[in-house]
């Protein structure tokens, strides 16, 4: 869709930039409490090692790049085309971390130096997340 979006746009406008991170494992579920400009409000939300590494590999990404932990490169690993691994050091985890990169098949996005593209979204999916009643 992002593809999409930049071949329809005009041509001074920049271009849509997604970068995404993506881990697999067992996660905290449950209300946060949010605190920002607008007044305090809670959110259901997923929390953990697993969120935390999802959002560094997002980080790591560039010009729409799809990133993966190793559980996650696992269960894809069949069906999908990957780079790697490349160990790699991660804010707030102890030890490197095995990245993997999606291989799209699509073009790579490009930007000129200084295209104002500089702003990229940041989504941190959970694949699977692991309930329990108690």
């Amino acid at each position: 869709q992002t593809l999409a979006l930049n071949q329809a746009k005009a041509p001074h406008e920049p271009e849509i930039l997604v970068n995404i991170g993506i881990n697999t494992g067992k996660v905290l579920l449950g209300a946060t409490r949010i605190r920002g400009a607008t007044g305090e409000h809670l959110t259901y939300t997923a929390s953990g090692m697993v969120t935390n590494i999802a959002s560094r590999l997002c980080g790591l990404g560039e010009l729409g790049e799809i990133s993966l932990g190793s559980n996650t490169a696992k269960l894809v690993e069949r069906r999908f085309t990957l780079r790697g691994p490349v160990s790699t050091r991660l804010k707030n985890v102890r030890d490197p971390e095995p990245v993997y990169r999606l291989e799209t098949g699509e073009p790579a996005l490009t930007r000129e130096p200084g295209h104002p593209s500089e702003v990229q979204t940041r989504i941190s999916p959970v694949l699977e997340i692991e309930t329990r009643s108690s």
